[in-house]
């Protein structure tokens, strides 16, 4: 099972820890943010996430959430239970309510429950949900609220957010999107990320900041093409799993290209181990080197898809001609790809996680998309850019497309080449050839 639910807090954070919740585990309020909103009437961060849960506990609201409250709904005895928090917390140098929460997870656990269903009585109403399992949590979006003071009440403003507007506003004149709501945003470091809906189903839309110190004398909509071309040619190769839809956003008053991917239901890659994610990513380690895809060292870049546990690579912003961080890679995208040896045997983030790769079905994944077909996509991907640019009149960002293009042809042309016959000879090698 799978909801949207929303959570307020008056601090930004990353870690779903509940050995740091003042309450048992995470209160969401479900479908409806008006419960956030009540938590952080101050101005604070709303978070939008997905949650996904199999059997939880029906329970009145316990109004003080803790050890004893779930003690009592579960009919455990609650001394021998605090005794136990009190002697982990010597143990651990931890504090008492720590341990508590943990213990009651432990307790809700055993007992198959990995969720608490409740009705608010406490704010405004309305259903409620609690998890502990931060692999649970796959956070859409992140807002900053903030107070007006002209009327006491809580405005959603945010940096930069009459420009996300504008383009919003654009976009469904432009792609014909047929819903735009519960925008959501957090600011990355090139790019704002948001929620919204194309054709009735969610994406994320990643759109370049204004604000941003984009550290390239391009510009940054540049990035956007570039990463779409790598999502096309990802998707050339079986059993390397990216989003079921990738599309590009025109804005042509801003002149901004924005890259929409379908949202994918799972939790985040750093919820597996690094041996778990790394057999996962079998089949694309080669594909990664070819496109010199350093974003996938960082596992909050991958999404365990919840259906079948599969990791989806959801953001390779660092691949071909830039980093992740917008600037350009120069001669490091060179025609020998040197990550042939940085992201596998050396000591890099990357080469932690495909250390745990079968290279053989790296190898067999590579070999079974010949050059012709690559160059193929290449020049599919052109054609539709190009025309898709000077339609909209998007003349400087034409020209810097044509360039990029050019040089990213004649530089995967020589990486594909260079990384085959390194698979070959491995694959002799291993032969006894």
């Amino acid at each position: 099972m799978r909801v949207n639910a929303y959570y307020g807090s008056t601090v930004k954070f990353e870690d779903w820890d509940i050995t740091k919740t003042r309450e048992f585990g995470y209160h969401f309020g479900i479908n409806d943010d008006n419960q956030s909103l009540r938590r952080i009437r101050d101005g604070g961060y709303l978070y939008e996430v997905d949650l996904s849960f199999s059997n939880p506990l029906t329970m009145r609201d316990a109004l003080r959430w803790d050890l004893r409250s779930i003690a009592d709904e579960l009919g455990i005895p609650y001394d021998d239970l605090e005794r136990e928090a009190r002697l982990r917390a010597r143990k651990n140098f931890s504090t008492l309510g720590a341990e508590r929460n943990l213990i009651a997870a432990e307790l809700l656990d055993d007992r198959g429950y990995d969720a608490i269903l409740y009705e608010n009585q406490g704010e405004t109403g309305g259903d409620a949900i609690i998890v502990w399992n931060p692999g649970q949590i796959q956070v859409l979006g992140v807002t900053r609220i903030e107070r007006d003071p002209a009327d006491g009440g809580l405005g959603l403003r945010v940096r930069s957010e009459s420009i996300l507007r504008s383009l919003i506003r654009n976009i469904i004149s432009e792609v014909d999107i047929e819903d735009v709501e519960g925008i959501c945003m957090t600011r990355g470091s090139t790019h704002v990320m948001n929620t919204c809906y194309i054709g009735g189903d969610k994406f994320h839309l990643k759109t370049p900041d204004a604000d941003a110190e984009f550290k390239s004398t391009t510009n940054p909509s540049l990035q956007s093409l570039v990463e779409y071309l790598a999502y096309r040619i990802f998707d050339l190769y079986p059993d390397v799993t990216i989003p079921g839809r990738i599309e590009l956003v025109y804005d042509r008053r801003s002149k901004v290209v924005s890259l929409a991917t379908k949202t994918v239901p799972g939790k985040h890659g750093r919820a597996l181990s690094l041996e778990r994610l790394g057999e996962g990513l079998s089949a694309s380690v080669y594909v990664n080197v070819f496109l010199a895809n350093w974003d996938v060292g960082n596992t909050a870049n991958i999404i365990v898809r919840s259906d079948d546990s599969k990791p989806v690579l959801i953001d390779p912003g660092g691949s071909l001609i830039f980093r992740a961080r917008g600037s350009e890679k120069g001669e490091a995208f060179g025609d020998y790809p040197r990550e042939l040896e940085t992201m596998i045997d050396g000591n890099t983030s990357a080469a932690e996680i495909f250390g745990y790769s079968d290279l053989r079905v790296a190898a067999r994944t590579f070999n079974s998309v010949p050059w012709s077909r690559v160059e193929g996509r290449l020049n599919e991907c052109n054609e539709e850019i190009t025309r898709d640019l000077d339609t909209r009149e998007f003349d400087d960002l034409l020209t810097q497309w044509s360039r990029a293009f050019d040089h990213i042809l004649k530089r995967l042309k020589n990486r594909h080449r260079e990384i085959l016959a390194n698979v070959k000879f491995m694959e002799n090698v291993k032969n006894g050839g």
